[in-house]
C-alpha cells in the first residue's frame, strides 16, 4: 500500500495555500501515486513530493508538469505560479547579505568578496602613481572595489577621503576636507578656487602630525560626473588642476585614485594634462573569472550562517562568467533571492521567482511601479526621468539632484519611499539618485520612457538647468527664455505642467509673461509708427518711404514667422518619430514647406533615411492575429474581423483581394507550399481550406476549440493545428482527422515533414509515421520554431530568454538573454537569423550562428508588437499589433544588421557599390550597398575592446586596413582575407588611426602616440617618424604631404616621407582630427578643450586660418569632407551627426536616427550618401539630398502609410 502524504505544516500562508491547491489537483484526478505522476512527467516522485509538500516553492517546470500530470489547467497554474512568485517577500532586504543595485560601503568590507587579487592591484598601483585611475564599463564593481575593497586597507596606512564630483566637484572637495581639517567650508572652497596648490597644502596640514611617509588618500569615485553633472569647463578645469597639483612634486603628500566609466576613457585623455600623469597609471576592472564569482556569491551568505544551493551557484556562474557589466545584475537577482529564502539556504526556486539575473531588476520594479496607484505612477515616471542624465556621446547615466529640485509633494515622498525601500533609488541628507545605471538598461519600462520622447527630456533637463541658472543670478529677466527656446518649451509643457516644479512653473510662466509684454511694446512701438505715417503723409516723399519701411518690417516678421513655424514643426517631427512615424513625416514635410531651416532640413534628411518601421497596413479591426506570406513573399494573408482575411500584395502595399466566407474571427492563416490553397484557423475551432485563385471552399473541418496556430506540411498533403484542444493533425484535401497529438503549444513542420509541437510533459517533440522520433526537454515553451535545415530549435516561454537547441542531440546550445518573457520567434528562410519579440513590444533580431543580438527594432507606441515574421524570401518582416495593423520592416531599408558588438568603423569602396565595416570585438563584414546584405565577413575575438581602429580601404580597392587590440592586419579587400600581419598584437602597441596614401602604397598610422609608422605596402619595411602625443593623421589629395594633429594643439605639416616642412597651431586645446579637403586647397582642425570644441580651416596655399565652425553642442571629435568639399560631417550631439556648410561656416543640418552613440562616419565616393555607425550595433545610409528625401517621404506617405491623412502641401507642389 502506498505510504500517505505528509500533512501540511499548521498556518494559512500563500505557500501553504499552493501546495494545498497541488494536493487538490492530484485529488481530482484520482490520487494517482507519485510514481505515476513521475512516469507521466518525467520528475521523480520525490520531485513531485516535494512541490506539494508546503516547505518552498517548486520550480515552474516542476509545477507544470505536476498539473499536467494530474489533467489540470496548466495556464491557470502557471498564473498562480508567478502570483506567488512575485508577492511580496518574506525576508527582510536589510539583514541581506548583498547590496542589490547599491554600490558596497567601506561598512561592507567583511562582506565583499572575489576581488582581492584587483584590490592589491589597485593598491600596488598607488604605491607607484600619485595619481591612478580604475577604468571599468558600467556594472563591472569600480564602486565596490574602491570603497569596500581598497577604502579599509588603505585606512590602515593612513587618512583617506572618498567623494564624488557632482555638479561642484571643488565644493565637494571642500565639504570632505572640512570634516578632517574643522576649517570653515566657505574658506577652503576659496583657497581651492582661488589656487590650484591649495588642495596639496590642505593635505600637508592634514597630515601634520603623521609619520612622514604617511599621505592622504583621495578616492574620487564616478569620476565621469565632471563630464556630465558638471556643466561649468571652469569649475571642471579647476578641479582636475587641483588633483595633478596635489599628486605632484617631490614633496606630494597627497595621492588620489579616480573610479572612471570605461566609456569616458577619452574624456579622461582628451585633456592633455590628465592624459600626460594617467600614462601608465591606470587599472582595469573586467568581468569576474568563474572561481571570483563563486566567492561573491555564496561566502557572503556563508558569512551570515546562510548556505546557496550547489544548482545556484552553478546557474548564476555559467550566467554571468565572462560577462561585462554584470554585477549588479547578480547582485539584485541575489538580494531578491535572499527574501525568497527558505530558511538559510539560497535556491533555484527562489532565484527563478525573483527572475534571474536578466529579469530580477524589471521584476522589482514593476512589482513597486504597479504597487501604485496611476497618480503616483506618473510621479514615479516623472521622477526616474528627473533622475537620468541623457549621454552625451556615452550611455545614459543617473544623475544626481539635490531633495529640494524635487519639492515638497507629499505624494512623491511616498512614491520615494518606495523606490529606496526596494534599493532602486538611494538617497542621503540632501540628494537623491538612482542606484545602480543597470536600472536603465534591463527595466523596459524605464527603458521606453526613455527612448520615447528623448528630444522632450533634453527640453526638460535644460528648462531645469535654466530655472537653476535663472536663480542663481537673482532672477534676473536676461536669463529667462525668448523666442524659439521658450516656444519649444512651452510646446513641450503643455499638458505635462504636474510634471514640473513650482520652480520650473515659475521660470517657464515668467519667460511667457515676459515676453507678452516685450511683444505688447513692440505693438504699441508699430502702432506709434502707423499714427506718425498718417501725420505725415501730407509729405509724399515722407509717406512713400516710411510705408517701404513699414512693408518691409512687415515682410521681415512674416518670413521670421515662417521661420519659427519651421523650427516648431521640425521639433513636434522629432518628438513624433519614436510614436507616430506617419504623423513625423507630415510634420517634417510641413517644416521645409514653411522655411527650409536647418531644423527642418534635419528633420526631412533624417526621416527619410531612417525610422522605427517602414510602412503600415492598415485594419479597421483591432484584432491581433498571425499573418501569413505566399511562398514567392508576394502577398501576405492578414486576418480583419469575423469571416473576413484580406490579401495584401506587400511590394505595393495595396489590398488586393479578400477572403469573405462563412466563418469566424480568423487567429491564424497558412498558405500551402505552391500558395494556391489557404488555410484558416478561427477562434471557434473552425478550420477552412480556401482556393485562393478560384475563391471557393475547397474543405472544411471543426477542432472543437480555438485554432491558435495551423500548418501546412511541405508536400501540403497535411495540416497540423493546436489550440484549445491540443496539436492534431489532418488531411489537408479534406480536413479529415489524421492524429491527435495532444499538447497544445505552438507547432511547426520542419523541411523533411517531421512534425515538431509540445507534448503533455512540456516538451518539444518530433513525430513522424505515427511516432515520436526525438524529444526535446524545454521546459513548456509557448512558442519555437525550427530552422529550415532542421538542425537548430529555438524555444520561448515563461523565462526570460530564447533558447536555442541542437536538434539532434536534444542538447542546449545557447540563451538569448531578454529583459521581458519572450512572447514569438521566428526563423529567417536561410536560418541565419531570428526574431524575436517580447511582452513590451520590443522586437529583436539575432544572429544564429554567433549566437548574439543584431539589433532592436524600435517599437512605435501607437502599435505595440505581439508576433512577427520573415518573409520565405527574407526580404520583409512583419509584426502583427494588438490595434489589428500590420507593421512591415523592408530589409532593402532597414539599418544594416550583422554586428554583435559596437560598430566601430566604415568606410567605402572607391567603386561605391560597397562598404566594409568593423566591430569592437574586432569583426568585419563586407556589405553590398544596394542589397545591404553581407558578401563576406571576418568573425571578431569575442573581446570588445576601446582599441580598435578602421576599417580603411587603399584608394586602389585592393586592401583593407584593421587594428584590433594593438595588432594592424592587411586584408584582401574582396574577402576580407587576411595577407599580412603589420604590427602583432602580441607587442603590446597601442594604434590611433590608420590612413593609406593617395597612391596606395603606403600604410601610415599612429603607434603608441609617440611616433607614425609609414609602413611600405609592397616591401614590408616601415619608417618611425617622432611626433609625441600625435591623435590624428591625413594626407593631402595629392599625396605630396601628411597632417598630423596633436595633443600640444600643433598641426605638424610634412613630406610623404616624413620630413618636417612646418607647422600651424590653435588658440588653446588639442586637435582630435584632421582633415584636407578633396581638392587639397583647405585643411581642416577639430580643436578640444574643456568640453568644448571647433573646428580651424587653414588656406593650404598661404597658410592662412580662413575660417571657424562652433556650436556648443558639437563634438566635433571625427572630421570627413564630402566628396565635392561643400559639406564638413562630425559627430554630433550624443547619437547624431552634424553637417556643416563650409562656405557659410554654419550647420547645415543635424541627422537623427541611432539610438546610440555614433562611433564613425564616411562618405560614398559619389557623394550622394553618407554613412555612420554606432554603439547600437548598426549602419546608416543618410542621403543629403533634400530634393530627394522631400520625394521619398512624400512617395512614403502615398503608398507606405495610405491611411495617414492630410497630404502636406509640400507633396502637391
Amino acid at each position: 500500500m502506498p505510504r500517505r502524504e505528509r500533512p501540511l505544516d499548521d498556518g494559512d500562508d500563500a505557500l501553504l495555500r499552493f501546495a494545498a491547491g497541488l494536493r487538490a489537483v492530484r485529488e481530482r484526478a484520482g490520487s494517482p501515486p507519485y510514481r505515476e505522476l513521475a512516469r507521466r512527467a518525467h520528475y521523480s516522485a520525490g520531485t513531485l513530493s516535494d512541490a506539494a509538500g508546503g516547505r518552498r516553492l517548486p520550480s515552474l517546470p516542476v509545477t507544470l508538469g505536476y498539473v499536467r500530470a494530474c489533467g489540470g489547467d496548466v495556464a491557470e497554474w502557471e498564473r498562480r505560479w508567478h502570483d506567488l512568485a512575485s508577492a511580496a517577500p518574506a525576508g527582510d532586504p536589510a539583514d541581506s547579505p548583498y547590496a542589490g543595485l547599491a554600490a558596497y560601503e567601506e561598512a561592507d568590507s567583511a562582506r565583499f568578496f572575489g576581488r582581492d587579487g584587483l584590490v592589491r592591484d589597485v593598491l600596488d598601483g598607488l604605491a607607484e602613481h600619485r595619481l591612478l585611475a580604475v577604468f571599468g564599463v558600467s556594472g563591472a564593481g569600480k564602486s565596490s572595489l574602491l570603497r569596500a575593497g581598497v577604502l579599509p586597507r588603505a585606512r590602515a596606512a593612513g587618512p583617506a577621503l572618498l567623494l564624488t564630483p557632482g555638479a561642484n566637484p571643488l565644493w565637494e572637495t571642500a565639504s570632505h576636507l572640512q570634516q578632517v581639517t574643522g576649517r570653515d567650508h566657505g574658506d577652503l572652497l576659496r583657497a581651492l578656487a582661488d589656487d590650484p596648490a591649495a588642495l596639496a597644502g590642505i593635505a600637508a596640514e592634514v597630515l601634520a602630525d603623521q609619520p612622514a611617509e604617511t599621505d592622504l588618500l583621495l578616492v574620487v569615485d564616478q569620476f565621469e560626473e565632471v563630464f556630465t553633472l558638471c556643466g561649468d569647463p571652469v569649475r571642471r578645469s579647476a578641479f582636475i588642476e587641483a588633483l595633478l597639483c596635489a599628486t605632484a612634486g617631490q614633496d606630494s603628500r597627497c595621492r588620489v585614485v579616480l573610479g572612471v566609466r570605461a566609456d569616458f576613457y577619452h574624456h579622461c585623455v582628451a585633456d592633455p594634462r590628465l592624459a600626460e600623469a594617467l600614462a601608465g597609471g591606470h587599472v582595469v576592472v573586467g568581468p569576474m573569472t568563474g572561481d571570483e564569482l563563486s566567492q561573491a556569491i555564496s561566502r557572503p551568505a556563508v558569512a551570515v550562517g546562510g548556505t546557496v544551493e550547489g544548482v545556484l551557484l552553478a546557474r548564476i556562474v555559467a550566467d554571468a562568467t565572462g560577462q561585462p557589466g554584470m554585477l549588479p545584475l547578480v547582485s539584485h537577482a541575489l538580494l531578491e533571492t535572499w527574501r525568497r529564502r527558505r530558511g538559510n539556504a539560497l535556491t533555484l526556486a527562489g532565484y527563478e521567482a525573483a527572475g534571474g539575473i536578466h529579469g530580477a531588476i524589471a521584476q522589482t520594479a514593476e512589482r513597486v511601479f504597479t504597487g501604485l496607484d496611476p497618480d503616483r505612477q506618473r510621479r514615479a515616471q516623472r521622477l526616474l526621468l528627473r533622475l537620468t542624465t541623457l549621454g552625451e556621446g556615452v550611455e545614459d547615466g543617473k544623475r544626481r539632484v539635490r531633495r529640494d529640485e524635487l519639492g515638497d509633494d507629499p505624494d512623491l515622498a511616498v512614491v520615494l519611499d518606495a523606490l529606496v525601500g526596494a534599493r532602486l533609488v538611494t538617497v542621503d541628507r540632501d540628494t537623491v539618485e538612482i542606484a545602480h545605471e543597470a536600472l536603465l538598461r534591463n527595466w523596459p519600462r524605464l527603458r521606453g520612457w526613455l527612448a520615447e520622447d528623448r528630444a522632450g527630456l533634453r527640453v526638460h533637463h535644460q528648462l531645469t538647468e535654466a530655472t537653476a541658472a535663472w536663480e542663481a543670478v537673482g532672477r534676473d529677466p536676461g536669463a529667462l527664455y525668448r523666442g524659439v527656446r521658450l516656444a519649444v518649451a512651452a510646446e513641450w509643457a503643455h499638458g505635462r505642467e504636474d510634471g514640473l516644479t513650482a520652480r520650473e512653473k515659475s521660470f517657464l510662466d515668467t519667460s511667457s509673461s515676459t515676453e507678452l509684454r516685450d511683444h505688447a511694446l513692440h505693438v504699441r512701438r508699430v502702432r506709434q509708427l502707423r499714427v506718425l505715417t498718417a501725420a505725415l503723409s501730407v509729405l509724399l516723399v515722407v509717406s512713400a518711404a516710411i510705408t517701404f519701411v513699414v512693408v518691409r518690417q512687415g515682410s521681415e516678421v512674416v518670413r521670421q514667422g515662417r521661420i519659427a513655424d519651421s523650427q516648431r514643426l521640425a521639433a513636434e517631427a522629432g518628438a513624433l518619430a519614436g510614436r507616430d512615424v506617419p504623423a513625423a513625416l507630415r510634420k517634417s514635410l510641413e517644416a521645409y514647406g514653411s522655411d527650409p531651416t536647418a531644423e527642418a532640413r534635419s528633420a526631412v534628411l533624417s526621416l527619410a533615411s531612417r525610422h522605427d518601421y517602414d510602412a503600415v497596413l492598415p485594419a479597421p479591426f483591432d484584432v491581433a492575429a498571425e499573418q501569413a506570406f505566399t511562398p514567392d513573399s508576394r502577398l501576405l494573408a492578414a486576418p480583419g474581423g469575423p469571416g473576413r482575411v484580406e490579401l495584401w500584395d506587400v511590394a505595393a502595399r495595396d489590398r488586393v483581394d479578400e477572403v469573405v466566407g462563412d466563418f469566424g474571427q480568423v487567429l491564424t492563416p497558412a498558405f500551402g507550399p505552391d500558395g494556391a490553397r489557404l488555410a484558416l484557423g478561427d477562434a471557434d475551432g473552425r478550420i477552412v481550406v480556401w482556393d485562393v485563385a478560384g475563391r471557393s471552399v475547397v474543405a472544411r473541418g471543426n477542432a472543437g476549440g480555438q485554432v491558435r496556430r495551423i500548418r501546412f506540411s511541405p508536400d501540403g498533403r497535411v495540416l497540423a493545428t493546436s489550440g484549445a484542444t491540443g496539436t492534431r493533425l489532418w488531411s489537408a484535401d479534406r480536413v479529415d482527422p489524421v492524429a491527435v497529438l495532444s499538447g497544445g503549444g505552438d507547432v511547426a513542420f520542419t523541411a523533411d515533414g517531421r512534425v515538431v509541437f509540445v507534448d503533455d510533459a512540456g516538451r518539444v517533440a518530433f513525430w513522424r509515421d505515427g511516432a515520436v522520433v526525438g524529444v526535446v526537454d524545454a521546459g513548456s515553451p509557448t512558442s519555437l520554431a525550427v530552422s529550415r535545415d532542421g538542425r537548430t530549435l529555438a524555444t520561448a516561454g515563461a523565462g526570460r530568454a530564447v533558447v536555442l537547441w541542437d536538434v539532434p542531440t536534444g542538447g542546449r546550445v545557447a540563451e538569448l538573454g531578454h529583459v521581458d518573457s519572450v512572447l514569438r520567434v521566428a526563423f529567417d528562410a536561410a536560418g541565419e537569423r531570428l526574431v524575436s519579440v517580447d511582452v513590451g513590444g520590443d522586437v529583436f533580431v539575432w544572429d544564429v550562428r554567433q549566437r548574439a543580438k543584431l539589433g532592436q527594432l524600435v517599437r512605435s507606441e501607437n502599435h505595440k508588437v505581439v508576433g512577427a515574421v520573415f518573409s520565405p524570401d527574407s526580404r520583409y518582416l512583419v509584426g502583427s499589433s494588438t490595434g489589428g495593423s500590420t507593421l512591415l520592416w523592408d530589409r532593402a531599408r532597414l539599418p544594416f544588421l550583422g554586428h554583435v558588438d559596437t560598430v566601430s568603423g566604415i568606410a567605402f569602396h572607391p567603386d561605391g557599390r560597397t562598404l566594409v565595416s568593423s566591430g569592437a570585438d574586432g569583426g568585419l563584414v563586407l556589405w553590398d550597398r544596394a542589397t545591404r546584405t553581407p558578401l563576406a565577413t571576418s568573425p571578431g575575438s569575442g573581446t570588445s575592446s576601446l582599441d580598435t581602429r578602421g576599417p580603411v580601404v587603399s584608394p586602389d580597392g585592393a586592401l583593407v586596413a584593421t587594428a584590433h587590440r594593438g595588432e594592424v592586419v592587411l586584408r584582401d579587400a574582396a574577402s576580407l582575407a587576411p595577407t599580412a600581419v603589420v604590427i602583432a598584437g602580441a607587442q603590446g602597441h597601442v594604434v590611433e588611426k590608420l590612413v593609406f596614401s593617395p597612391d596606395s602604397r603606403t600604410l601610415a598610422m599612429i603607434v603608441d602616440g609617440r611616433a607614425v609608422r609609414l609602413h611600405d605596402v609592397r616591401t614590408g619595411e616601415h619608417r618611425d617618424v617622432p611626433a609625441e602625443s600625435a591623435l590624428d593623421l591625413d594626407y593631402r589629395p595629392d599625396g605630396t604631404g601628411l597632417a598630423v594633429g596633436t595633443a600640444a594643439g600643433k598641426v605638424l605639416l610634412w613630406s610623404a616621407s616624413g620630413e618636417r616642412r612646418g607647422e600651424l597651431a590653435i588658440d588653446d586645446g588639442q586637435v582630435t582630427s584632421v582633415e584636407y579637403s578633396p581638392d587639397g586647397t583647405r585643411l581642416t582642425a577639430a580643436a578640444y578643450r574643456e568640453g568644448t570644441g571647433r573646428v580651424v580651416i587653414w588656406d593650404t596655399g598661404t597658410g592662412a586660418r580662413t575660417g571657424e565652425l562652433t556650436d556648443p553642442t558639437a563634438q566635433f571629435g571625427f572630421l570627413v569632407f564630402s566628396p565635392d568639399g561643400r559639406l564638413l560631417a562630425s559627430l554630433g550631439h550624443n547619437d547624431t551627426v552634424a553637417l556643416w556648410d563650409v562656405a557659410t561656416g554654419t550647420r547645415w543640418a543635424t541627422l537623427s536616427g541611432h539610438t546610440a552613440t555614433v562611433t564613425d562616419l564616411a562618405w560614398s565616393p559619389d557623394g550622394a550618401v553618407l554613412a555612420s555607425v554606432g554603439r547600437d550595433r548598426t549602419i546608416t545610409t543618410w542621403t543629403t539630398d533634400t530634393t530627394a528625401a522631400v520625394t521619398a517621404l512624400c512617395t512614403t506617405l502615398a503608398v507606405d502609410f495610405r491611411g495617414s491623412q492630410p497630404r502636406p502641401a509640400l507633396c502637391d507642389g
